[in-house]
Parts: C-alpha cells; structure tokens; sequence
C-alpha cells in the first residue's frame, strides 16, 4: 500500500514534467510529507594577491582563479522521516598556478527514520569537506584550494536504535552505531599519498559502537535515574585500534523546581594499541553536581569528579534572551582520538526550528569536520570550552562563537606533548532591502604546539554584498582578508570574489 506525497519544487523549469516526475506512490505506508529541493548553479572569479600562502618577504604572486560549483539543497518531512541536506561540488581553475586546480566537495545531512512507530529508529548523518591538517601550516583567505596542508575529511554515521517503554516505569534502549571517518588527498601539488589518501591526515578508521540504556520512566517525576552500558571498537586499516568499555549509573533528585542535585558512578576501559599500557587510562569514575534553573529561560548544570586519572570540573550554561537570541557554553573533558572526535562533533548536529543543520551546544551553523586544532594521529586527553551566542532583530542577524581546547598526549600530564588551541568569531548581517543584503565577518585564532612557544596566530576578516537580479538569480561581491604569523613569518592575502548563482 503506498501514500501520496506532495513534493515542493523551487523553480520553475519544467514545472508540470517535474510535478509528475516527483509526484508518486511511496513504498512506505507512512502519512503525506513536504520536500523542498533545490538545484543550483554557481560561477565565481576570484583575484587573490597571494595564491600560493608566501611570506611577505618571499614576493607573493597574484592569480585569477575560475569556480564553477554545482549543488543541490534537499529539506523534507513526511510523517516518519526528516531530511535535511546540502551538497555542493566545485572545480578550481587558476589562471597561471595550474598546480592548485582540483575539486572540492561540500556535504552535511542528516536523515532520521522511523520505520516502527516509537520504538525502531535509523539515523545517518555525514560531513564532507576541506580541512587544515597544520594550523601553523599555509592557510588561505577563502575555503579554495592551496597546498598539501589540506585534506578531504569524509565524516559519515549510520544508527540504529531500538526504544521500549515498559509500561511507564523504564524506557529503555539499545543502539547499534557503525560510522567511519576517511582522510583523502586533494590532488594539489601532487602530494598524493598511497589509495588516494592524504599523505600527512591521520589514518582514516572504522567504528562499531553498542549502546544500551535503562531510564526511569513518566511513573519517576522527582527521583529519576538512568544507566547505560557502551563499547567502542575502533579499527585502523582494517586493524584494532582502540577500544573503550564504559559502564555508568546516575541519579537526580527533582524535589525543587529551580535546584536538581545529581551524582553519577562508574567504571571504564580505554585501551590503545599506539599508547603503552601505563598510558591507557581507566577504573572507577564518579561526579557530583546540580542543575539550577532559575527561570524557564535559564538552565546551569555543574558537575565535580574524578575521572581520567585527574578531578575537574564540568557543566554547561543555557539562556534564552529572546523568542530569537541565545546563549550557551560547556566546558567538557574527555579521553579520545581525533577520529572520534570528529565523530563526536558529527554526533551534536541537530535540526532547529529553522530547519537548518546547527550545533547541539553553540546553537550556531553547524561544520562538524573543522575542530579548530591540528589533525593527529593519537590518543589524548581534551579540556573543552565552547560558547555561542546568537539572534535576530528584525533584518538584522548576530552569531558570536568561542572555543578553546587544551589536549595532552600519552598520560594526564602530557609527557608526549601537548597543544592548546582557540578562536573567536564574531558575525553580522542585515538585509537593506527585499533584493540586497550584507554581511562582515571576523576569526582570530591561535595554535601552541608547547604550551609556550611556537605560538600561530591567525586573524580573517570579510564582507560580503548579495544582490538578488531575480526569483532564482542572485549575484554577490565577497571580500576576504587573512594575516597568518608563525614561526617568525608573517603571511597575508586579500582576495576578491564575485559570484553569479542560479537556482532551478
């Protein structure tokens, strides 16, 4: 038995064709849905006056440098899946260093289906994009092609879950989660490693994790309690990496509306093959905290504990200003890898009220694959901070965003090094009229490999002026600014851009 969909074309190319061709019966018996897909079009010409990242002191040269991107932006809702996806593939041609020319690719989405109502669930979501392998490295004004410093990171997680509600007295859970994170060459400067993998990314793994959980159920109002049990495998070319048992319980007493306290135990495993066995980290773990919430807008949970060979201090920080303008700030620490942690970040995508991909924690646009660190190939110990404010008034947009992270190789002490890394970026945007808009941006940002010295600082700035020529035309003027200082270099570039895009 199949349902009808109503599907919403954006354009108007072949409007009755494309109706018909969109319009059909669905295998799945689930209620009708709205789809919004839109294909696009682009071609952009770039001036950069420093292509290759040089010194100042090395004579920068200057290029013209020829984009043409096709894309494809897919939001939709039936009554037991939500999609919501952009992919966009570019090809870079310089007009003199042919050596940049190559292609890009730009994916996030994320699709969640319910096969069986409330209780069957799968969830795939996946990232694709450039990253910076060196953040002391050579960078670019813009997100184009550059050197080998560069690789393509493929992000991509397929779940499970399984959900039962017992009556009202436990809910309970199991999850099977299989996700993968691969690092490929971009071609440039012909720095391609072995199976078309970037020669100097981390090696690109395989995950498995299980997942089951026990939660109190509607019957618990005040005492509410929940356990889990996870296991990780994490396998590097074809090879067992890593693998991490955690068993954890916790508790929260809601008697008070503004004052919840809460205390969670447990016991975990973690064990790498790269670490020596005095390097790997587990046993009894415990925190002790609270949640406050002193009016429906505000939540502060703040935690205690002794955990990964050391006692810290965790929590988190929500707040609702407006209906449209927010706040919000964690501080984490954890033991992993840079796999995981890109699958991790990949992890906090969520879906706002917007129908736009953001993360769980800043509430800012989400882009899981940049960390705002160097990429290893190692376990370490990470201390995060994250912060995000963002809102609207009227025409006008803000977002401010912050992050800083501190992570320890081989024990808590670092005794294999250690690196601390942040940034601030700051937005805004207003739309002047119904046909134009502009916006300016700003990043500084930092990398210390030691801890004291061999500081990188990098500081981006940008403008941008869109101008809408039609219903599905539009055109744009960006202007993008970079000044890198490292190891007693300093490299800058301006660029300028404009962009023609047409939308089917």
């Amino acid at each position: 038995m199949g349902v009808l969909y109503v599907w919403r074309w954006s354009g108007r190319v072949g409007g009755a064709s494309v109706v018909a061709l969109l319009t059909g019966l669905m295998a799945t018996p689930v209620t009708a849905g709205q789809w919004d897909i839109t294909p696009r079009l682009s071609f952009e010409e770039t001036f950069t006056d420093n292509v290759n990242g040089a010194d100042n002191d090395e004579n920068p040269e200057s290029d013209l440098i020829s984009t043409a991107t096709a894309g494809i932006a897919l939001n939709g809702t039936g009554g037991r899946i939500r999609v919501v996806a952009d992919y966009g593939f570019s090809v870079d041609r310089h007009l003199n260093s042919n050596e940049n020319d190559g292609f890009r690719h730009d994916l996030l989405g994320t699709a969640r289906f319910e096969p069986w109502k409330e209780h069957l669930f799968l969830d795939l979501r996946s990232a694709v994009s450039q990253s910076i392998i060196d953040q002391s490295g050579e960078v670019s004004a813009d997100d184009r092609l550059t050197s080998s410093n560069q690789t393509i990171t493929a992000n991509t997680s397929l779940s499970a879950s399984f959900l039962h509600g017992n009556d009202g007295w436990a809910d309970s859970g199991l999850t099977y989660r299989l996700t993968e994170t691969r690092f490929f060459d971009t071609g440039v400067d012909g720095t391609n490693g072995t199976n078309g993998t970037s020669s100097d990314a981390p090696e690109s793994t395989r995950t498995f994790e299980m997942l089951s959980t026990l939660a109190s159920g509607r019957r618990f109002s005040t005492f509410q309690w929940d356990g889990s049990s996870r296991t990780t495998f994490q396998f590097e070319g074809g090879e067992l990496r890593s693998r991490r048992d955690t068993l954890e319980a916790s508790a929260q007493y809601r008697r008070w509306r503004m004052f919840a306290p809460q205390v969670s135990a447990g016991i975990e495993r973690f064990k790498d093959s790269e670490l020596e066995d005095d390097e790997n980290t587990g046993g009894i773990f415990w925190t002790i905290g609270a949640t406050v919430q002193p009016s429906p807008r505000t939540s502060l949970e703040l935690n205690y504990g002794s955990r990964f060979d050391s006692n810290d201090f965790t929590g988190s920080l929500s707040h609702q200003f407006s209906p449209r303008t927010s706040i919000s700030a964690s501080y984490s620490v954890d033991v992993t890898t840079q796999q995981q942690a890109l699958l991790d970040s990949l992890q906090n995508v969520v879906v706002d009220e917007n129908g736009q991909l953001v993360d769980a924690t800043t509430g800012l646009p989400a882009n899981p694959n940049n960390l705002n660190s160097s990429l290893v190939d190692d376990s370490f110990r990470s201390e995060t901070f994250e912060l995000g404010l963002s809102g609207s008034r009227g025409r006008s947009s803000f977002s401010v965003s912050a992050n800083m992270t501190r992570r320890l190789f081989g024990d808590a002490d670092g005794d294999q090094g250690k690196d601390l890394s942040g940034s601030l970026s700051m937005s805004f945007s207003r739309r002047l009229s119904p046909i134009l808009s502009a916006s300016v941006n700003g990043t500084a940002s930092f990398e210390n490999p030691s801890g004291i010295d061999n500081n990188t600082q990098t500081y981006r700035a940008g403008a941008n002026v869109s101008y809408q020529l039609g219903p599905t035309v539009s055109t744009s003027l960006r202007y993008d600014y970079l000044r890198q200082d490292s190891f007693d270099e300093t490299v800058t570039e301006n660029a300028v851009s404009l962009r023609v895009t047409k939308e089917f």
